[in-house]
C-alpha cells in the first residue's frame, strides 16, 4: 500500500494516536481498552450501515450523535477521511490505537467486494470472541497466582520470623 505523507494528515488529538515519539504507527500495539472502544464504534458503524446507509453517511452520523468523547473523536476523524475520498480502512489505518492492521487489511477486502456489512459482523464477533478468550485466561491465572503469593508469605514467614526463634532456643 501507498503511505500517507506527515504533512496530508489531518490535525488530530493526540489522545487518537497515543504514539508518544515513535514515527511509525503501523508498528503500534494496540491496547485492550482501545481495542474495546473501536469494537464498540464498529458494532454503531454496522448497526446503521447494515440497514442500508452508505458508509460515509453512517459515519457522518455518528459523528453528529455519539455521546462518548473517544468514539466521538474516531468518528471525526474517519468522516474527514471519508469527505476527502479516502476509503474506510485507509481512514481506519490512521486510528492503530483502536483498529488492528488485521482488521483494516479485512475491511479494504470488505469494501472491494462490495460485502462490508459480513465483514463487519465477521471483525466484531472475532473481537468479542477474542476479548472473552483474554477474560477466561486472565480469571483462570488469577488463583495460581494467589497460590504462589501465599506459599511466598509461608516461606517469607519462616525465614524471618520463626527461623530466628527456633536458633534462639537452640543456642
Amino acid at each position: 500500500g501507498s503511505r500517507v505523507a506527515k504533512e496530508n494528515l489531518p490535525k488530530v488529538p493526540v489522545a487518537l494516536f497515543r504514539r508518544g515519539k515513535k514515527e511509525n504507527r503501523s508498528k503500534q500495539k494496540i491496547s485492550s481498552k482501545g481495542e474495546k472502544i473501536g469494537t464498540e464504534f464498529l458494532k454503531r458503524l454496522l448497526e446503521l450501515h447494515g440497514s442500508g446507509m452508505p458508509v460515509a453517511e453512517a459515519v457522518k452520523l455518528l459523528n453528529q450523535r455519539l455521546s462518548d468523547p473517544e468514539q466521538r473523536e474516531i468518528a471525526t476523524l474517519l468522516w474527514k477521511e471519508l469527505a476527502e475520498g479516502r476509503t474506510l480502512s485507509r481512514a481506519m489505518r490512521l486510528l492503530p490505537h483502536y483498529f488492528s492492521e488485521s482488521s483494516t487489511y479485512i475491511v479494504e477486502a470488505g469494501e472491494a467486494t462490495g460485502n462490508l456489512t459480513p465483514i463487519l459482523k465477521k471483525i466484531i464477533s472475532h473481537l468479542d470472541e477474542k476479548r472473552d478468550i483474554r477474560n477466561k485466561v486472565v480469571s483462570g491465572m488469577s488463583y495460581p497466582v494467589f497460590v504462589v503469593l501465599v506459599a511466598l508469605g509461608v516461606v517469607l514467614f519462616f525465614l524471618f520470623f520463626l527461623l530466628p526463634q527456633i536458633e534462639e532456643m537452640l543456642d
